[in-house]
């Protein structure tokens, strides 16, 4: 079954533009990723430093899959991080 991630952070003005060049550095592995069907980031309006990064993931298998190969690479995100971030799950219902 398909499953949404929303993935958050919070990032402060000295590290956001190093933040989202490193996005625009890593997110073409993580698209190309068995099983990734999407990844859109966003940036809140009001606070450019609160970053959201939708994806949406074939099955939870893949995106497991995923996160323990994104592990191995060493996880360079928390060096952008101005505190911890944080993510949910979601499944779609597609019956309704």
């Amino acid at each position: 079954m398909s499953e949404t991630i929303i993935w958050e952070m919070k990032t402060d003005d000295a590290r956001r533009d190093a933040l989202e060049q490193y996005l625009r550095g890593t997110l073409d592995d993580t698209r190309a990723h068995d099983g990734c069907e999407s990844v859109v980031v966003h940036r809140n309006s009001d606070d450019p430093n609160h970053i959201i990064m939708v994806e949406r993931w074939a099955t939870h298998e893949q995106y497991q899959a995923y996160v323990a190969w994104r592990a191995t690479l060493g996880g360079r995100i928390k060096d952008f991080q101005a505190e911890p971030s944080f993510y949910r799950r979601f499944e779609i219902l597609e019956d309704i």
